[in-house]
């Protein structure tokens, strides 16, 4: 006795011209989503893959109410590990951003 396959939901709602990757969502779709995202999300998905890093090159992304970030800049001391400031945004209360010192 032959066992039919259930198809899967997700194919019947895809239509043939869905893309199956991530990475290959059109790129007008990327930089809509891409214009709504705040500053440090903006440049993580710049990360998740070539074409997404592609697409976020032609996103002007300007952040429309978001709250400025304040450059912590070290104290001048030998312990500041290699980094020259410190990036805070207020809105992630709880989070610091490093910049590395890449010797320019």
């Amino acid at each position: 006795m032959e066992e039919k396959q259930k198809p899967d939901s997700h194919d019947n709602l895809r239509g043939k011209d869905t893309p199956e990757l991530w990475s290959d969502l059109p790129q007008d779709l990327l930089i809509s989503i891409f214009e709504r995202l705040n500053f440090a999300n903006f440049q993580r998905v710049k990360a998740v893959c070539s074409s997404w890093h592609a697409s976020s090159r032609q996103c002007v992304h300007i952040p429309k109410s978001q709250i400025h970030w304040l450059i912590l800049f070290p104290e001048d001391d030998e312990n500041n590990n290699n980094y020259p400031c410190t990036l805070f945004n207020p809105e992630e209360r709880d989070k610091r951003y490093k910049t590395q010192d890449l010797g320019l």
